[in-house]
């Protein structure tokens, strides 16, 4: 029995150190509109342009 969780144990521990997170970082232009749809009336809408930029993790 001792054998058994010896091995239970060593097996998790093992896949445990395996496990790593991963890091990342993104970024990129954008470009964004809306629309209304109101019944009579004409929204005016225009692009609107920036920049996105951001962190990723990835934990196992």
């Amino acid at each position: 029995m001792k054998i058994l969780l010896t091995i239970l144990l060593t097996c998790f521990l093992f896949s445990v150190s395996k496990a790593q997170p991963q890091f990342g970082i993104l970024g990129g232009p954008q470009a964004s509109t809306a629309s209304y749809h109101i019944t009579g009336y004409k929204q005016k809408t225009t692009y609107k342009y920036g920049f996105q930029f951001g962190a990723l993790m990835k934990v196992p």
